[in-house]
């Protein structure tokens, strides 16, 4: 045990260092879904680690005492023989490998003689930075928005109802929304009244809040339809809008629709009122208004009503709202967001990785969670997933995820010893199984999440796969060329780093022909 934790503890606490600080990074940004769920994972990611140094080696050690009282690794009651004992054997000391160990390492084998020559190693470099080139091309293609029928079951009803008003009414949603009130009011001014909304004859004036509201195109209909406002039914229970209201007649009017509640005069759902002589709290009127089917226009749409209510002199104390510019606003930032998270991300990345290792490991490793985060792009467009919280939370989960893999590679390089391309093969010696078992173990994990019932958790998957895939072959292939490209360029000071390694001076790595052939390459 002491000598697994010596080989991979390391390594074990890098990753989980810059996992941990790449979701902290998330919590900062604004949008408070994605801050809680980063919150969440950051805590997560670093239970993990300490279940992984604590808890885990010592369930190996209780499994070590089964294997050495010859019990059974299923049914532990039960003896066997010498010969096996469950999955391992004793007299060696090392468990025979078994399919899985085979295939993983027939993998790294053809992998590693991918990367035997620098010519290969070039070949691979262009591939993975034409792929991410590609990827960025398709970026003006990517789409934004969610979809009301993205957060439903497929065998739900709303599907029904979406399908039918695609059909009947493409392109266009009648929203109904509300016209908000925030400020303390006295609506028993009449220049007040007037300034709202009703003239002396109880008819909408054209330069008022709500006659501005009207006069708008994508307006259907009235402000207060269909019941119409609570103000007007009190007006008009009065006798008129151009005399001022008392407090008494103000309540008197209002008595029929407004119920008293424990100590407030009047709440309802469209008034709320702590007593008439300080005014009305809060009060929301409600009209419908027909809107494009796309959020980044409802979000335009939100921002000229801001303007109709500033015009009208309501300034900071009145605002227009509807479900639909709840997505518009989330979707109008979710670019920037995107970009500065990954931005941060990146920054914390290269840090850490630049203090426990160096900053060549550092720039390897930021390299390629770039690139990788720039391929999911591609995919995203290929896949036709557009980018909204939804994605641009599993991006940012993404981020802790792919950066596992970059850095237990560079983690093996930089603790091996010889020139660059020696240095990939001890890489690959030390590493190379741990990134391999640990992607397939995690694509297991997501699987499931490829036949959910609900467009969302079918987004987290494909994102997710994206990742996994990416990351663990931009791990496997593009961080050791970048790393070797680094090294033969700004090569180690001093000794060389040998003894700190699973393939110290007692495994030398061996000598690598191909390389001795070409002087001035990698090698």
């Amino acid at each position: 045990m002491r000598a697994a934790m010596h080989d991979a503890g390391a390594a074990i606490f890098l990753t989980s260092v810059t996992a941990c600080l790449a979701f902290l990074s998330g919590v900062m940004t604004d949008m408070p879904a994605v801050s809680t769920f980063c919150c969440v994972a950051f805590w997560a990611f670093l239970w993990n680690y300490v279940l992984n140094v604590t808890f885990f080696p010592a369930l190996v050690c209780v499994d070590v005492r089964r294997q050495q009282a010859k019990r059974h690794y299923c049914c532990p009651c039960a003896k066997v023989g010498d010969a096996r004992v469950g999955d391992a054997t004793l007299e060696t000391g090392e468990a025979p490998p078994d399919c899985i160990d085979r295939a993983v390492k027939a993998l790294l084998d053809r992998l590693q003689r991918l990367l035997a020559t620098p010519e290969r190693c070039a070949a691979v470099l262009f591939c993975c930075l034409a792929g991410a080139a590609f990827s960025l091309a398709l970026f003006p293609r990517l789409g934004v928005g969610l979809e009301a029928r993205d957060v439903v079951p497929d065998d739900s009803y709303m599907i029904d109802f979406f399908d039918s008003y695609d059909v009947y009414w493409p392109g266009k949603r009648v929203w109904y929304s509300s016209l908000v009130v925030k400020k303390d009011s006295d609506y028993a001014d009449v220049g007040y009244r007037t300034r709202l909304g009703y003239d002396a004859n109880m008819t909408t004036r054209p330069d008022s809040l709500f006659g501005r509201v009207e006069a708008r195109a994508d307006c259907i209909g009235r402000v207060g339809d269909p019941t119409t406002t609570w103000l007007k039914q009190a007006l008009v229970y009065n006798g008129g809008g151009g005399a001022a209201l008392t407090d008494a007649q103000l309540r008197h009017a209002l008595g029929g629709t407004i119920h008293p509640v424990e100590d407030l005069v009047c709440q309802r759902g469209d008034c709320e009122a702590t007593n008439f002589t300080d005014g009305v709290a809060s009060s929301r009127q409600y009209f419908y208004h027909l809107i494009d089917d796309d959020t980044i226009a409802a979000n335009r749409v939100r921002g000229k009503y801001e303007d109709v209510v500033d015009d009208a002199g309501f300034e900071d104390e009145a605002y227009v709202w509807s479900e639909m510019f709840m997505y518009g606003a989330s979707d109008s930032v979710v670019r920037g967001f995107t970009f500065a998270s990954v931005c941060i991300a990146s920054v914390v990345i290269f840090a850490v990785v630049a203090a426990f290792l160096d900053v060549r490991a550092a720039v390897a490793c930021t390299t390629t969670v770039l690139i990788v985060d720039v391929d999911l792009v591609g995919l995203m467009v290929a896949w036709d997933v557009p980018l909204n919280a939804v994605a641009y939370t599993v991006i940012v989960m993404g981020i802790g995820l792919c950066v596992d893999y970059c850095v237990h590679m560079a983690h093996g390089f930089a603790h091996s010893s010889g020139g660059p391309l020696q240095r990939i093969e001890g890489a690959y010696a030390m590493m190379g199984s741990a990134v391999v078992k640990g992607a397939f173990t995690t694509f297991l994990g997501i699987l499931f999440l490829a036949n959910a019932s609900s467009s969302v958790f079918r987004t987290f998957f494909k994102l997710l796969f994206g990742t996994v895939a990416f990351g663990a072959i931009h791990g496997l292939l593009l961080t050791p060329v970048l790393l070797a490209i680094i090294y033969k360029v700004a090569p180690p000071k001093g000794a060389d780093m040998v003894g700190t390694s699973a393939v110290g001076p007692s495994a030398p790595a061996k000598a690598d022909p191909a390389a001795e052939e070409s002087k001035g390459g990698l090698a």
